[in-house]
């Protein structure tokens, strides 16, 4: 069972290895700072505790942050003594819509390699693969992407779609997903946003930077929905990855049927875009 619990004086240790890996627990704070959040933890016998928070929007990024006066702690009762945690990425718990900084167009019979970044989030395990808690690295919007018969609740970025990416080792929350499509129909397509289905995506680290595996879109036309084929193993950009983290999807398709993009023709309708709060 999970409490919140109040502690001010504590001692906090540096964290000078990697991100994404496993970590010793000690009974001494360790930090991290990661996108706009800031994570803490510590045991205390078989107890594991935890607490974070949002970084203010103007806050410099610290490697190691500093602890708050009074940080607002979540304790896990666990059934035995635990020597380390994991820190692990996965994607997101819903779809992403991706709205390009330029609209893109492509002809008809043509095919496109694009890149993204997606925002990633967070995942605390213990042995055994166990999950204690996940939590966003960033906040995101949410949305609605589809029509009232027929969509999915969605989170949604902005983002630069680019023909050519290079890895940003300065943030490690952000996964570089490859995009191929191939336009099908005999119509040109206009690319106004995406809808990236990242819960059918793994993860792999090559080098310090998070890769997903590939996702080719084929556009088969306005009125049809376009065919998705998932890659089974690391881009061919990465010559070698690591897996750290399969999809969240049980059913890890290889192919599926869905609405994936906002065209010119869906712009007049109702629905397609619409603002999603709980």
């Amino acid at each position: 069972m999970e409490q919140c619990v109040q502690a001010s004086e504590e001692k906090l240790i540096e964290n000078p290895e990697g991100l994404w890996q496993q970590h010793a627990l000690e009974e001494e704070v360790r930090g991290w700072s990661i996108g706009s959040l800031n994570l803490w933890s510590k045991k205390k016998g078989k107890e594991l505790w935890i607490a974070s928070e949002r970084k203010a929007e103007n806050a410099t990024n610290e490697e190691t942050p500093s602890l708050p006066e009074n940080p607002s702690w979540s304790r896990w009762v666990l059934k035995n003594e635990i020597k380390d945690i994991k820190l692990k990425p996965v994607f997101p718990d819903r779809p992403i819509t991706i709205k390009p900084e330029q609209s893109l167009r492509v002809s008809k019979g043509s095919k496109i390699r694009i890149y993204v970044r997606v925002p990633l989030w967070l995942r605390v395990e213990i042995e055994k693969k166990i999950t204690i808690f996940e939590i966003p690295t960033v906040v995101l919007s949410k949305t609605y992407f589809g029509t009232y018969m027929e969509g999915a609740r969605c989170y949604w970025i902005s983002s630069g779609v680019r023909s050519e990416i290079t890895p940003d080792l300065s943030r490690p929350y952000l996964a570089i997903c490859p995009l191929q499509i191939i336009n099908r129909s005999e119509e040109e397509l206009f690319i106004g946003k995406i809808c990236l289905r990242v819960e059918e995506l793994s993860l792999y680290l090559s080098d310090g930077q998070l890769w997903a595996n590939d996702t080719t879109i084929n556009y088969r036309g306005s009125e049809d929905i376009s065919h998705i084929e998932i890659g089974k193993k690391a881009p061919q950009e990465v010559e070698k990855g690591t897996l750290v983290s399969p999809p969240r999807s049980l059913e890890q398709r290889k192919g599926f049927a869905a609405k994936t993009f906002q065209t010119l023709k869906d712009l007049p309708g109702v629905g397609f875009l619409l603002k999603y709060g709980e």
